[in-house]
């Protein structure tokens, strides 16, 4: 193979000194044709970017503070809720990029004051599904994140059990000891013993209403443990249903663009049977015509 660059820059220096350009105007048109002007990138590729970007930095966020995020004693309960807090946002944002994505390609798609849409259906089926390629990232960052939370609401309820089934037993160990000190320390006599009896009772009653108390908070802890396990059933199932829905979506983008591609070769195939048949038809009445002129010449001859 032979390299005719050097034959096609004499070819456009010709040209130009038939033009009549100057030698600063044609290197600049030489170089206009050999190096093309980058095309400006469109607001969808800018703006998916940026929500590409948003992604990247916030899956980075949630790896760097999930140590921390989860261990006991690294973070204090306001640092986690602020990480919470931080991700929150993050996640509102990038979901306010992702329904601005998906309202233009839709009024590009469909304008609103009656015009020509600005792409084709290719087009639009294409960039729905580059929007949905980041919806699908942002559902996986969350996900992981949700998971850590869940986490992090099991090991406080479990503390809070911990701290109430520690209460009780020092709350008995205490009116354990006041009885045997009392008991030490009355002397004889039946008035006086059934004195200490009454005071020991009394003084019974505000331990046994304290330990009604503790256990009722305890089973309302696990109330709550339980209608917070639930709930984080609920979410896994949702999300799992949520990535359903975006697996058929992108099936069905698929389909939507194999559909596309089989009709274009329809149309072009019924356009070729169009053309076939009018050739076609052309060819047989030329044939009948000339049947008809022998015919006619056959009879004039043999008359």
């Amino acid at each position: 193979m032979l390299d005719r660059t050097d034959d096609w820059v004499q070819s456009v220096q010709s040209a130009c000194s038939v033009l009549g350009l100057s030698p600063e105007d044609a290197r600049k048109q030489t170089q206009s044709l050999i190096l093309k002007p980058k095309k400006e990138r469109s607001q969808f590729s800018t703006v998916a970017e940026g929500v590409s970007r948003s992604i990247h930095d916030l899956r980075e966020f949630i790896a760097a503070n999930k140590r921390d995020y989860l261990s006991t004693g690294k973070l204090t309960e306001q640092g986690k809720d602020k990480v919470e807090e931080q991700v929150g946002q993050a996640v509102r944002a990038i979901t306010q990029h992702l329904d601005a994505l998906k309202d233009g390609v839709v009024a590009a798609q469909q304008p609103a004051d009656g015009r020509q849409p600005l792409i084709n259906e290719h087009s639009a089926a294409h960039l729905h599904g580059a929007v949905l390629v980041l919806v699908e990232q942002l559902h996986s960052v969350t996900a992981s994140f949700d998971k850590c939370r869940a986490v992090r609401y099991q090991q406080s309820l479990a503390k809070e059990l911990r701290q109430h089934r520690k209460v009780p037993h020092s709350a008995l160990l205490n009116s354990q000891a006041d009885r045997k000190e009392r008991h030490t320390s009355d002397g004889g006599g039946s008035d006086a013993g059934n004195g200490s009896m009454q005071q020991q009772v009394q003084q019974q009653d505000p331990t046994r209403q304290l330990l009604e108390e503790l256990s009722s908070a305890v089973q309302q802890a696990q109330g709550i443990e339980r209608t917070m396990r639930e709930i984080t059933t609920i979410n896994q199932m949702i999300s799992t249903a949520v990535m359903q829905q975006a697996e058929m979506i992108e099936t069905l983008y698929n389909n939507a663009v194999d559909a596309t591609q089989h009709i274009k070769r329809g149309n072009a195939d019924l356009k070729k049977t169009i053309v076939l048949n009018r050739s076609s038809r052309y060819y047989l009445l030329v044939l009948m015509v000339t049947l008809s002129l022998l015919l006619l010449f056959f009879d004039w001859f043999n008359s």
